[in-house]
């Protein structure tokens, strides 16, 4: 929706809050009568993306433009003296801003929380008084007149910006595509020479020559596209006796069609039962570490761009042979053994070029126990929720719990692996019949690599498109059709609800919205990659424990090791016995 000023030219006045919150506002031009703009007069205004601000107005005021999510488009009128604070805080689509000639007062947190600003450019020659946090981002260029560079070089905090410009220093951008995708940008000076040296290089590609270029930089942007080639095919795995081996490649790796082979990435641990949750995958981006389980022999794994994303307890090496430590901060490494176990790095450990090794949490948070929780299950089938204690959802009937461990762009899927025990404000989601349950709480000491962010703070709380810092695109679990839907300005959170939070570079969320850009992820029954959640040694879904304990010699049924070789007269240790685990000691 447009809105052109309905009013006479006589008005001067626009009042504080005058359109604060209209959320179908896309474009705005205000009369030239008016010279004062109040207070959050245009603040979460989500769908404004352009505005056009008469000469008349010298004072931006604060909050005036906050929170406008979508606004990439602001033209600054030269009477503007004064930017006051959080005027502009939170506008995460603005790209570029030009400071008018005539301001001199820019105020706090003006431009905070603009994620995606690239450039700014002051038409001041005398630098404006600047507040330390007027800006969340300096590592952009800053363009000022010719001869006030040596200026604001002197004053701070104009000078933390990454490089500052003058007139006669103006840069052009260079920049290569294949398949409609930035791969590096060169800044080049006006008539410079071209000479886009070292090639351009994308992993798993040959560079193999550009299309024409010209012999000097042109006084305009530019586009040259490369031409890539794929080096190689396959990847080749080889899995020996013991029936598994870690591996991380420099390359997208598709294992769909490949037989006798599994990939699992880790998401969860139980430090009670000692138990490492491990989830299924088919197609695994490159620099990701995993685990393989099959037959020993060696496989060859084909590359395949692939638009995934997993969280992940592996860590994967791609250069030399490395050497870690027992302990990494928080984090405590284990490596696998020659037994096909994951044991604790004991003073060190090394890891070989494309293999992996496990990062747990060196502690859990302290378990909070109190009274049953009560969920209902809505006519959807799902629910997502979060609890101020540690809950227990085994033995509830009807119900299961789910945490989010990874999602496929290209098809929109979300991966899901079922949880039993749960902490304290972890978020999951639920399914089940349209009900009432009652989850019991008990001491739990599992933790899980989860998508799902939890809300128990007490109250509702509001939650942007994408994450201050720009690396989060947040989704909430729509009650019309269970699908979770990409949050346009701000969604409402209720307490012991949860919402999703995906990598921002990889969901690319557009600039411009429209139902057709909102990511909906499909149902866990139509999931295209199927989730197995499993503990290391089992091909079972959930946990698998020791279920027997036999002392003295084993007699019986047919005996089998881990790594499923059938034993005639077992000794002491542990084996699979009619499906079951069982130790004899």
């Amino acid at each position: 929706m447009e809105v052109i000023h309905p009013y006479l030219p006589r008005v001067e006045l626009l009042s504080s809050c005058a359109f604060s919150g209209c959320s179908s506002l896309s474009t705005l031009t205000i009369p030239n009568s008016v010279t004062t703009i109040g207070e959050r007069a245009f603040s979460r205004c989500s769908s404004l993306t352009s505005v056009v601000i008469p000469n008349k107005i010298e004072t931006i005021n604060e909050y005036t433009f906050s929170e406008c999510y979508n606004l990439t488009s602001l033209s600054l009128p030269e009477s503007v003296t004064t930017i006051k604070g959080h005027a502009f805080d939170g506008c995460s689509k603005l790209e570029s801003l030009i400071i008018p000639s005539k301001v001199e007062y820019i105020y706090q947190q003006a431009f905070a929380n603009c994620g995606n600003l690239q450039s700014v450019k002051s038409l001041a020659e005398t630098p404006p008084f600047l507040y330390d946090n007027s800006f969340s981002n300096y590592e952009i260029p800053l363009y000022v007149p010719e001869g006030a560079r040596e200026a604001y070089q002197g004053k701070e905090p104009w000078n933390k910006f990454k490089e500052i410009l003058s007139g006669a220093d103006t840069k052009y951008t260079l920049t290569y595509k294949v398949d409609g995708e930035v791969y590096t940008m060169y800044k080049l000076l006006e008539g410079a020479a071209i000479t886009p040296e070292p090639a351009p290089t994308k992993e798993g590609y040959e560079f193999s020559g550009w299309s024409t270029i010209p012999a000097t930089m042109p006084a305009e942007d530019v586009t040259i596209t490369g031409t890539f080639t794929l080096l190689t095919d396959e990847d080749e795995i080889t899995i020996k006796e013991i029936g598994k081996t870690t591996w991380c490649s420099k390359y997208d790796l598709d294992f769909t069609n490949v037989a006798g082979i599994k990939a699992y990435t880790a998401t969860g641990y139980d430090d009670i039962s000692k138990t490492i949750w491990l989830t299924r995958v088919m197609e695994v981006p490159a620099g990701t570490g995993f685990l393989v389980k099959g037959d020993p022999g060696t496989y060859k794994i084909p590359h395949s761009e692939v638009q995934s994303a997993y969280a992940n307890w592996f860590v994967g090496n791609l250069g030399d042979a490395i050497k870690i430590v027992e302990t990494d901060g928080d984090k405590v490494n284990y490596y696998l053994s020659g037994d096909g176990t994951f044991k604790s790095v004991n003073k060190t450990a090394n890891i070989g070029t494309n293999k992996c090794y496990l990062q747990l949490p060196r502690t859990f948070e302290a378990a909070v126990t109190g009274a049953t929780q009560t969920v209902k299950v809505g006519s959807i089938g799902k629910a997502s929720f979060a609890a101020p204690v540690d809950l227990d959802f085994t033995n509830v009937s009807g119900l299961k719990a789910f945490t989010a461990t990874g999602y496929d762009k290209s098809t929109k899927t979300i991966w899901l692996t079922r949880v039993m025990k749960v902490q304290k404000g972890e978020g999951v989601l639920l399914k089940g019949d349209p009900d009432n349950y009652e989850i019991p709480s008990v001491a739990v000491q599992s933790s899980y690599e989860n998508m799902f962010v939890g809300n128990t703070s007490g109250d509702e709380i509001q939650v942007q498109e994408t994450s201050e810092d720009g690396s989060q695109t947040n989704y909430y679990l729509s009650g019309k059709d269970g699908s979770f839907v990409s949050v346009n300005g701000f969604a409402k959170i209720g307490n012991n609800k949860c919402y999703l939070a995906l990598p921002t570079s990889m969901v690319a969320v557009s600039s411009t919205r429209s139902a057709e850009d909102d990511y909906k992820f499909e149902e866990p029954e139509v999931i295209k990659l199927p989730i197995e959640f499993k503990s290391i040694g089992s091909e079972g879904d959930g946990t698998t424990g020791v279920k027997e304990v036999k002392s003295g010699e084993a007699k019986g049924d047919e005996w089998y090791t881990l790594q499923g070789q059938r034993v005639a007269k077992p000794g002491k240790g542990l084996y699979i016995r009619n499906g079951k685990k069982v130790v004899i000691k």
